[in-house]
């Protein structure tokens, strides 16, 4: 009785420690897919446009343009020294006498937001000291959640994240070999899409949700929660294209596990029988 017991048991443990993997594989490629994102939303290239453009949105810089720049040239202008500082702006943004005489709007637009996204990103967006100004932003609401986000996108975190990602895809390795070896089939490649696919789908119903929130919150916004929003909705674009390439990926996966494994349960039949091969004899 306990040796008729002894394999049943070892099928039965084999069985949950395969869910086990796979269920944990599972979580981990989900916290991966999302860190992949994370990381590239906060690489100094991308991490500093997003950052360019809530700078944009924070200080109202479209409307505010104009008389900063008539007030940097009437600077310059009265100017003793070789450098000038671009007045009315939350940032320090030094330039030569010469230099902000000559410069024109959109130069100088492109000079204010490019500084500014690089020192943001190496300090946090708390150097422009209070850039909301008048604007009240509700912590609690969609525009409130991005506006902290901006925070997020610094250098340090950069870092941190990219760290994190490598641990997860080590571990996710780990995990998928595990997997793999456990089955030793073609199964084992339907089972690994499978658990790609599952990985990706709560990401892809919290994006979207997050994304018709956003949408839903535009409706009554203001010009400056609407800038948010807007950067929001562009920004969130990143992991959602990551996640529904992952879920394909899985799908592909799954459809060649189960390829494969079609044409091998065929081949033998068809191919390999004898009955199937005809003979004739010499005349």
């Amino acid at each position: 009785m306990t040796m008729g017991r002894w394999p049943r048991e070892r099928r039965t443990f084999r069985t949950a420690s395969r869910w086990l993997i796979g269920i944990l594989l599972s979580l981990t490629l989900c916290g991966l897919f999302l860190a992949i994102s994370a990381t590239q939303l906060t690489a100094p290239g991308t991490g500093q446009r997003i950052l360019a453009q809530g700078i944009t949105v924070l200080t109202d810089m479209d409307s505010v343009l104009t008389e900063i720049h008539a007030d940097l040239q009437t600077e310059a202008s009265q100017s003793e020294g070789p450098t000038t500082y671009v007045p009315g702006f939350p940032i320090e943004i030094e330039l030569s006498t010469a230099e902000a005489t000559a410069i024109d709007p959109e130069t100088l637009r492109e000079r204010i937001l490019g500084t500014s996204a690089e020192l943001a990103y190496q300090e946090g967006i708390g150097v422009l000291e209070d850039p909301q100004g008048e604007q009240d932003i509700d912590l609690l609401s969609p525009a409130g959640a991005i506006d902290r986000g901006l925070g997020l996108v610094t250098r340090d975190n950069y870092t941190r994240i990219a760290i994190t990602t490598g641990v997860l895809a080590s571990l996710a390795t780990a995990l998928t070999m595990l997997l793999l070896i456990s089955m030793r089939s073609y199964a084992s490649v339907i089972v690994l899409g499978a658990t790609v696919t599952a990985a990706t789908l709560p990401s892809i119903a919290g994006i979207i949700a997050v994304r018709f929130i956003f949408r839903a919150a535009l409706t009554d916004a203001d010009p400056f929660v609407q800038g948010l929003l807007e950067l929001g909705l562009e920004s969130i674009w990143l992991p959602l294209r990551n996640e529904i390439a992952f879920g394909i990926l899985g799908v592909a996966l799954m459809v060649l596990g189960i390829a494969v494994a079609w044409m091998t349960s065929h081949w033998p039949r068809n191919f390999s029988n004898p009955a199937n091969h005809h003979h004739h004899a010499p005349h």
